[in-house]
């Protein structure tokens, strides 16, 4: 692969990952879901409990919010940062929110890191915000 295709293709995926960003914040569930493989994996590692896992396909991903939901109030996300390499693109996200039962206000950031496969999101992973440049994450987790 020429490194032309291979700009085009990370420039393509950094353009899909944005629309998903962009439509699921938006609460077009249906524009994000078009975006993504039908098997779409979502693994959650951001540390809040009861929430953390993987989670497959729109049902499972959707039921995953509902449980966010349900533990906090005032919850928001907000991008900060998009950087793309390859197949994937990770999203540097500032994630606001507090917690129904403990009342603690959370203000973290965290990345979502997205492969794309065919033009699609294939996977997302969230964890902690690393320390440092974000492309540390691309093709590392």
């Amino acid at each position: 692969m020429s490194a032309v295709s291979g700009k085009a293709r990370s420039t393509e995926n950094l353009r899909v990952v944005r629309q998903v960003v962009a439509a699921f914040l938006a609460g077009d569930l249906d524009a994000a879901f078009a975006l993504a493989d039908p098997q779409v994996e979502f693994e959650n590692r951001r540390g809040a409990p009861g929430i953390d896992g993987t989670y497959v396909g729109r049902e499972e991903i959707l039921g995953m919010f509902v449980k966010l939901s349900e533990t906090f109030e005032d919850y928001r996300t907000e991008p900060l940062q998009f950087e793309s390499g390859g197949e994937q693109v990770a999203v540097l996200t500032r994630e606001v929110g507090r917690g129904r039962e403990s009342r603690l206000q959370v203000d973290q950031r965290t990345v979502a890191l997205y492969t794309l496969a065919d033009g699609k999101v294939s996977r997302i992973e969230t964890f902690p915000a690393p320390s440092g440049d974000l492309r540390q994450v691309l093709g590392g987790s």
